[in-house]
């Protein structure tokens, strides 16, 4: 049976009301853009032991700076296809946004019937998340900006403001430049190690933060970034990413993610850090929303929303 999220479905998603979702996604609902179906039982199964696989893997290594040759491969090669296309913005795509791969959804797994289900998903659902939390502020600071999709997408919300996209890797930061001068597109790029962080970079006042599953490559070592930030002081700080906090390790469904990030090395203790700062009077958590809906292997579009004092 063929299903399409409905409004009401991306408003519990997103952790808001209907009425609070901006035209983008009333368009994509309205055009289809987000079926799927149920898998049958054999898929499920066959789901569940390629994450098993996929765990047990010997090329499943954790994620930490001795991996950043993996991200200049990667963004290097989104640079060498956006220069070779004439800068065609589609090539910016990260090759590990796949088409009708199964995502999670409300505690089982579904398939795509739309090979951009999660493209589409993502515009969507950023859109919405910038459009709600960032509209206030002069400039927006991405770090983690990767090829900069969410800087293209934010400098079509607010062209009024500045953007600044930070990476580890070079490649990224001549995306950004091409972007500046090819699209004319208000965007600054720049060199910046998150595990890392270079002090003597500052935020300029009333900016805001953003990380978009960039955190999760820092493990348990996200502490420096986190002091960081607090010393610059922004207006506010959207993360959104898997957050190990948020899942329940008591049903099969979360503890297969929860093994898998595990074995990944990703983000951990994030947000029981992100409290004891907020009870020792340093921080303020305004929101954290666990997100029912995210790729194969982990809920990826949790959020968690807060500020300096």
């Amino acid at each position: 049976m063929v299903k399409n999220l409905t409004l009401k479905n991306l408003a519990r998603l997103y952790g808001t009301t209907v009425d609070d979702l901006p035209e983008i996604c009333r368009q994509m609902v309205k055009e289809g853009k987000f079926k799927y179906r149920a898998t049958n039982p054999k898929e499920h199964d066959d789901i569940i032991l390629g994450i098993l696989k996929k765990i047990d893997h010997p090329l499943t290594t954790p994620v930490g700076p001795k991996r950043k040759w993996k991200w200049k491969k990667g963004w290097g090669e989104n640079l060498h296809y956006f220069i070779s296309s004439n800068y065609d913005l589609k090539t910016l795509l990260p090759k590990y946004v796949k088409p009708f791969r199964p995502i999670r959804l409300d505690g089982r797994y579904v398939i795509p019937l739309d090979r951009s289900f999660e493209l589409n998903y993502k515009t969507s659902f950023y859109s919405w998340i910038f459009s709600k939390y960032l509209k206030g502020f002069d400039s927006i600071y991405e770090f983690g900006c990767g090829t900069g999709l969410n800087l293209i997408l934010l400098a079509k919300i607010f062209p009024e403001k500045e953007m600044y996209g930070l990476d580890w890797v070079p490649s990224s930061k001549k995306i950004l430049d091409l972007l500046a001068r090819k699209a004319g597109l208000p965007i600054k790029g720049g060199i910046f190690n998150m595990f890392k962080p270079d002090h003597s970079f500052h935020i300029t006042k009333n900016s805001a933060i953003i990380t978009v599953a960039s955190l999760e490559q820092l493990g348990k070592n996200f502490k420096p970034f986190v002091n960081f930030v607090i010393k610059n002081s922004p207006a506010i700080v959207v993360d959104v990413n898997h957050i190990k906090e948020l899942y329940n390790p008591n049903i099969l469904f979360d503890y297969l993610a929860l093994k898998f990030e595990q074995r990944r090395g990703y983000l951990d203790g994030y947000l029981t850090y992100l409290r004891q700062l907020e009870s020792q009077g340093k921080i303020k958590i305004l929101k954290v929303h666990y997100s029912p809906l995210g790729i194969l292997d982990n809920d990826g579009f949790s959020y968690i929303v807060w500020k300096p004092l």
